[in-house]
């Protein structure tokens, strides 16, 4: 199965530049060329890029249900990202795959290679499923 949910991919990964490649049980993986804009002072492609891609895949992977959409939401509880290369230009190509899941908790890895094959970052996550009822209403106090 390889579907895109029906609903808009979030603003966030439109501004980022994130697109989606596969989204299914237990998988997601998504794409972004580096660009001037998502370089450090250091001419690398800025560590919050590879964190919010890593953080996104292993999301992602955690709550598409069987036909390919997204069926649920989730909160990052804890996310450990560790950086072996910099990128510089190319693109990012991100995998995040389940590791286990609970009633109310999942972990997920996720990898970001860089388009000649570097490992660039790679990271783990602990997520928690929420109901539709506890996510944040835009313009609440939390």
């Amino acid at each position: 199965m390889n579907r895109t949910a029906a609903r808009p991919e979030p603003r966030f990964w439109q501004m980022i530049g994130l697109r989606v490649l596969t989204r299914e049980p237990g998988l997601f993986r998504a794409e972004l060329d580096v660009g001037e804009e998502h370089l450090n002072p250091g001419g690398g492609a800025h560590g919050g890029i590879m964190a919010t891609m890593i953080d996104s895949a292993c999301a992602s992977a955690g709550v598409v249900g069987p036909d390919g959409t997204a069926a649920r939401s989730v909160v990052t509880l804890s996310l450990t990202v560790n950086y072996t290369g910099v990128a510089r230009e190319g693109r990012l190509t991100v995998v995040g795959r389940v590791l286990s899941s609970g009633r109310k908790i999942f972990s997920a890895e996720a990898e970001v290679h860089h388009d000649d094959g570097t490992l660039i970052a790679h990271g783990v996550a602990t997520l928690r499923y929420i109901h539709r009822a506890e996510e944040h209403v835009e313009g609440e106090k939390s």
